[in-house]
């Protein structure tokens, strides 16, 4: 009688685990804000274009069109929530069973790289990442089986080259990954019919980026998004000296490796395995992008961009705890069951942040949206940061003020916020002014740390709260008026 392998067993629980996932969540719900911009953009793909957002189009402020193609095409057969969370699905079950083939194909063997799975979901905040609604699961998923494709320098099958053409799809950071990858192979091809091998894999590479570039380019997008752009502009933080940047960097990056806990050891181990290379090149590139533009961004979200890393961790892993020596055996594998049960452990402050996110989803985020939705005139245009949930009721015209979705915002940051390299009031007035804003809607923390608010009453705005019935709540709309003066700049003045 056939019985399924360890790796189809792996896969039929992961899917299993997502169900029970899905159940429990009732509706399709997600921890974080940006997830919802992704079902607007879906929703205007398949709905007939923008109809929130001044000046824009649908995939304005995507970061992964790999991710917002199978949505859409799963959203003709299921409403756009449900496909988001399906296509988040298949990133953790993909990423998992990544994670066993890359311990078997070490030869780990069945049980230990079972676990070596099981470290990869525990660790860390991977379960919060795994199941945020964005791309992050399914990035850390093409990782996990890029080091599984191209434990050698060239893959066993030429089609492989086709997941290095989508990474940089996927996740724009992919992109030094993916040269990383075709500079190793090239390598190795020299001694042989060098030009040929190479355009073949180049054409593989083409191959699995034309799907994506045909789809951008059918719907009059860039190629390039412009989230990296506006956050940067916005954030202002690659201005600051480079000391500070750096401290920065240090700071998010050993906070990061402390939350894995023992599992970060992995990525000490990173020399001995087989694609090492590629991490030990990648990963000094993807910090000093960072460094570069926007050192704060590793922190964001339970450091959401730095978990595309650990894949390289669990390659460590993998080297170590496949060591020819019998004594390596003996330090490894034990490390190995501790790194897990430790991870077991303190899983549940990710899964308590997740459910609480979750929470605030359908409370704060509903809340505030369903206010404006009833209460703002239809024709009153409301500005925003968190542009996603807000996006999915009403119709009032939306101005994202960080840029994400109303590029002209990227040019007031750019003119005042960046170029001062700190808060500037006429960014805000010059984006509140050109978009005819009447409302605003912020977090209150954001409110605090940016100045929104008080930024506005500043440069002379008349900023009341409208919606003081709802009371003590985490979001607070402003009914806001520009002075009578002709204090403040257009976006574009000079």
């Amino acid at each position: 009688m056939h019985t399924l392998s360890s790796q189809s067993r792996l896969a039929v629980a992961a899917t299993l685990l997502a169900i029970g996932w899905a159940a429990w969540l009732r509706q399709p719900d997600f921890p974080l804000d940006d997830s919802y911009i992704v079902q607007h953009a879906v929703d205007g793909l398949l709905h007939g274009g923008e109809t929130r957002f001044v000046g824009s189009t649908p995939l304005e402020g995507v970061t992964s069109p790999a991710m917002l193609l199978p949505m859409a095409a799963l959203g003709l057969l299921l409403p756009t929530p449900w496909a988001q969370l399906a296509v988040t699905a298949l990133g953790a079950v993909l990423y998992l069973v990544g994670v066993y083939r890359l311990g078997a194909a070490a030869g780990l063997g069945d049980g230990w790289s079972l676990l070596l799975a099981l470290l990869a979901l525990l660790a860390g905040w991977s379960v919060f990442q795994l199941l945020n609604g964005l791309e992050t699961g399914l990035a850390m998923a093409a990782v996990a089986w890029l080091l599984v494709w191209f434990r050698n320098a060239e893959p066993e099958r030429r089609w492989h080259y086709a997941l290095v053409g989508l990474l940089p799809f996927i996740r724009p950071e992919l992109a030094a990954l993916s040269m990383l990858v075709m500079l190793r192979a090239s390598w190795s091809m020299r001694r042989r019919d060098w030009p040929r091998t190479l355009a073949i894999a180049v054409a593989w590479m083409a191959a699995g980026a034309a799907p994506v570039i045909l789809f951008l380019l059918a719907n009059h997008a860039a190629v390039l998004p412009n989230t990296v752009s506006a956050k940067a502009f916005f954030f202002a933080e690659g201005c600051l000296p480079m000391h500070d940047r750096l401290a920065r960097v240090r700071q998010f990056g050993g906070a990061f490796l402390d939350g894995l806990g023992l599992a970060s050891l992995g990525f000490f181990a990173l020399p001995l395995a087989r694609a090492g290379s590629l991490g030990i090149a990648f990963i000094p590139i993807f910090l000093l992008a960072y460094t570069l533009r926007l050192p704060g961004a590793l922190f964001h979200n339970e450091y959401r961009y730095l978990h595309v890393l650990l894949p390289f961790a669990m390659a460590g892993w993998t080297a170590f705890a496949t060591r020819p020596g019998s004594a390596d055996r003996l330090v490894s594998r034990p490390l190995l069951i501790a790194a897990v049960a430790t991870s077991a452990f303190s899983v549940r402050h990710a899964w308590a942040r997740y459910v609480e996110r979750i929470e605030f989803a359908r409370i704060e985020l509903a809340g505030v949206s369903d206010w404006v939705a009833t209460h703002v005139p239809a024709d009153a245009v409301v500005m925003v940061h968190d542009a996603g949930y807000i996006s999915l009721q009403g119709r009032q015209p939306l101005v994202d003020l960080v840029g994400l979705k109303t590029p002209a915002s990227v040019e007031a940051h750019r003119r005042f916020t960046w170029s001062q390299c700190r808060r500037d009031p006429r960014a805000l007035d010059a984006i509140a002014r050109a978009s005819g804003a009447r409302y605003l809607v912020v977090l209150d923390a954001w409110d605090r740390i940016f100045e929104l608010s008080a930024g506005l009453r500043q440069v002379g705005w008349s900023v009341h709260r409208a919606d003081g019935e709802r009371g003590a709540t985490q979001y607070s709309v402003y009914r806001i008026a520009q002075p009578a003066s002709g204090t403040g700049q257009s976006v574009g003045s000079r």
